[in-house]
């Protein structure tokens, strides 16, 4: 009877801060329109720091799931800490393909709209080349441009991106690497986001679609929990439509040949070899991360050839390297010493 009670008043906490958080927004921190092409959207965000630096830094994110999870919230935000160390910041948000983008294939994501973004912040910017910083999928994207475009690109930060997609514990590999393309001619020209994040989620079904729970029972007496919990869940299931054609592409290159580490990726007949990346690099990965294991991201320095080549491993999970922080560490704290050292 008394656990009884105990549960109830646990309930009626959360619940009583779910009411107090009103209207979950994420994505905060203020921003501008640069540059459009089709459904991608280069935005700016304008340095805050007290020292000004002028070396632009763009940011690439995946095609699953939205970018907000860069801009969370104010305490926890990739593009807020950069921004507080003085640099203008831009992001690329690919939007939501519609059936006229269906066709829409991954040379047009790396060369055409990545290569567009790039090619403007260079045209505003006093530097010849800028600073790339790849999240996740996008960081395999900004491999394959730096490859490609080696005198654009002044550094290149990678962060929980997979690079060899045939390692031993890619636990999401091994669900969809022996996939029968053939199923993608029964798909829509969009696929829903929303089913995607399904094969994330089971990756860690009990952590994932459990225990979280569980833990938001035992926690809904803190508004701040509870508030972050909510963003999180927003992020996690408001995810953007993706082409049918571009995601068969994707898994057929990266997933069934792994192409990039096979040295066999060719996009617009052009080879994508990234030993030809000039840029000294930073590569970022996470001790605990389910979706892109650390020996995938390590496969990167098997490929390139510049010296300037570091690694360092953040203990936290996929997500948390834009949410949280490691001993005290940010990613946002980790990229900035290291740009202040290139230079």
């Amino acid at each position: 009877m008394k656990e009884s009670r105990n549960s109830h008043s646990k309930l009626k906490a959360l619940l009583k801060n779910i009411d107090r958080s009103g209207p979950i927004k994420i994505g905060l921190s203020r921003r501008t329109v640069e540059f459009q092409k089709d459904e991608m959207v280069l935005y700016k965000y304008e340095s805050t720091g007290a020292t000004k630096n002028n070396r632009p830094i763009l940011l690439v994110y995946s095609l699953v799931n939205r970018p907000e999870i860069a801009d969370l919230s104010s305490e926890r935000s990739l593009i807020k800490e950069l921004c507080d160390f003085g640099f203008p910041v831009y992001l690329i948000d690919w939007g939501d393909p519609g059936d006229n983008d269906a066709e829409v294939e991954l040379s047009t994501y790396i060369i055409d709209y990545l290569g567009s973004a790039v090619d403007y912040i260079r045209g505003v910017s006093p530097k010849e080349a800028i600073d790339v910083i790849g999240l996740c999928q996008g960081g395999t994207f900004a491999v394959c441009y730096a490859s490609l475009f080696p005198e654009k690109i002044s550094s290149l930060i990678t962060t929980a991106t997979p690079i060899d997609f045939h390692s031993e514990k890619d636990r999401l590999s091994a669900l969809i690497r022996h996939v029968d393309l053939k199923v993608f001619e029964k798909f829509p020209k969009t696929i829903d986001g929303r089913m995607l994040n399904f094969f994330f989620l089971f990756l860690k079904p009990y952590k994932l679609l459990q225990k979280k729970y569980f833990d938001l029972i035992e926690n809904g007496h803190d508004l701040a929990y509870v508030q972050n919990f909510l963003k999180m869940e927003k992020w996690i299931f408001d995810s953007p439509a993706i082409s049918s054609s571009a995601l068969m592409e994707f898994v057929s290159t990266f997933y069934q040949k792994n192409a990039l580490v096979e040295k066999t990726l060719f996009l617009n007949g052009l080879h994508v070899e990234p030993s030809d990346i000039r840029a000294p690099i930073l590569n970022i990965f996470a001790s605990n991360d389910h979706i892109v294991p650390i020996e995938s991201s390590k496969a990167l320095a098997r490929l390139i050839t510049h010296p300037d080549y570091s690694e360092i491993e953040m203990d936290c999970g996929h997500v948390g390297l834009y949410v949280g922080k490691s001993a005290g560490r940010s990613t946002g704290g980790v990229i900035a010493t290291w740009l202040d050292a290139q230079h």
